[in-house]
């Protein structure tokens, strides 16, 4: 039987599917997955004490970082988070977290030395197409 339009805006009867949502199932699925996140949780806060394990090294950020970084550096490695202050003061951080921090402040060392060479316009002069290396 096909409905015209005007009788479904005049609200005429027309069968309508209804659904069953298996209530067992949706228990089930969410028993599981809460069960998964919980695994997941517990594996991250066993993590916690794999940094802790781990030798510390000794990292220091300068103040001048601070207009990159903010007053305190963030740093986040599989969910475990630590904050190393933009003060110039030595810090004893895990050596997973201390690589990153040196990685984070050689980049920012590497992009001003790019702008001090891109800057220096007397000596961007080449004699022959090509000669400069750009990067």
């Amino acid at each position: 039987m096909a409905m015209k339009r005007t009788d479904v805006q005049q609200g005429a009867d027309f069968p309508v599917e209804e659904t069953v949502v298996d209530e067992v199932t949706f228990e089930t699925a969410s028993r599981k997955q809460n069960h998964s996140l919980l695994e997941k949780d517990h594996a991250r806060k066993a993590l916690v004490n794999v940094y802790k394990a781990e030798p510390k090294i000794s990292v220091m950020v300068a103040p001048m970082y601070a207009d990159y970084f903010g007053k305190v550096m963030h740093v986040m490695i599989n969910g475990i988070s630590i904050a190393v202050p933009c003060n110039g003061k030595p810090y004893d951080i895990p050596e997973t977290f201390a690589a990153e921090v040196f990685r984070r402040l050689r980049a920012i060392n590497e992009q001003q030395q790019r702008q001090k060479r891109y800057s220096d316009v007397s000596s961007n002069v080449e004699n022959a197409p090509g000669e400069l290396a750009l990067f």
